[in-house]
């Protein structure tokens, strides 16, 4: 239960710092159920984004397909322990990167914003990189995109 707490104070906060105007303030409601559903299949109300500080935005590793080597995506990793993040990041370029702590509803409203990443992928359990939850963002998008269009066919 204590996820389902967090969550909604994360979600009254993303509402309280939305653009004050009519529309958006009415979009962010709209897309808030699509936020919270998703986070609760996750179990962890923050995670550890690396960051570049160089130019200030996550770390993406892209990826190979194991037997179509044209095929491709763009990862970014959400860690749930501090330690693991750290450990992945200076393993990267540890003088130019930080571990970002953020808040699960700004982490999917972010990541559903960055287009250029394909997915995201959370580790749940602290120390076991090797099992993670991915989150596609084409599809999170799709949820998103259908609660702001029944919105606007409600409004209309």
């Amino acid at each position: 239960m204590a996820i389902n707490a967090a969550l909604d104070r994360q979600i009254a906060s993303l509402l309280a710092n939305a653009p004050t105007d009519f529309a958006t303030q009415l979009a962010v409601q709209a897309i808030a159920p699509v936020l919270k559903t998703i986070g609760l299949r996750l179990r962890h109300p923050r995670y550890f984004i690396i960051q570049d500080l160089k130019h200030n935005h996550w770390a993406v590793s892209s990826l190979r397909h194991r037997h179509l080597s044209g095929l491709t995506k763009n990862v970014a990793y959400a860690y749930s322990d501090r330690q693991d993040a750290n450990q992945e990041r200076l393993k990267q370029a540890p003088e130019h990167s930080t571990c970002a702590e953020l808040e699960l509803i700004f982490l999917l409203f972010q990541f559903v914003s960055m287009k250029e990443l394909d997915s995201l992928i959370l580790f749940e359990q602290p120390h076991h990189l090797n099992q993670g939850t991915e989150l596609v963002r084409l599809e999170i998008q799709q949820l998103w995109e259908a609660q702001v269009q029944k919105l606007r066919q409600h409004l209309a």
